[in-house]
C-alpha cells in the first residue's frame, strides 16, 4: 500500500467534521425523559375524564340501587 499523506489529512480532517456534526446534533436532541413528560402530561391531567367516569358508576349505582335515594321518615311522638 501507498498512501498518500495529504488523502490521509483530508480523511482525517472529514471524520473530524462528521464526528463534530454528530456531537452538535446530539446536543440539539431532546432528552428521552422530558419527552416521554411532555407525551404524559395530558393524560396524568384528565380530570374532566375521572370525573366523567365517577358520574357514570354513580349513575349505575342508582339504577341498580334505587332505594338508596328513599328518605326515610321519622315519626315524632305528640306530646
Amino acid at each position: 500500500y501507498c498512501i498518500d499523506p495529504a488523502d490521509l489529512q483530508r480523511e482525517q480532517e472529514k471524520e473530524k467534521q462528521r464526528l463534530l456534526r454528530q456531537k452538535d446534533a446530539a446536543a440539539d436532541r431532546i432528552p428521552q425523559e422530558k419527552l416521554w413528560s411532555e407525551v404524559k402530561a395530558p393524560y396524568r391531567q384528565n380530570w374532566i375524564g375521572y370525573f366523567s367516569v365517577g358520574v357514570a358508576i354513580l349513575t349505575v349505582i342508582i339504577l341498580k340501587f334505587p332505594e338508596l335515594l328513599d328518605t326515610p321518615t321519622i315519626q315524632f311522638p305528640d306530646l
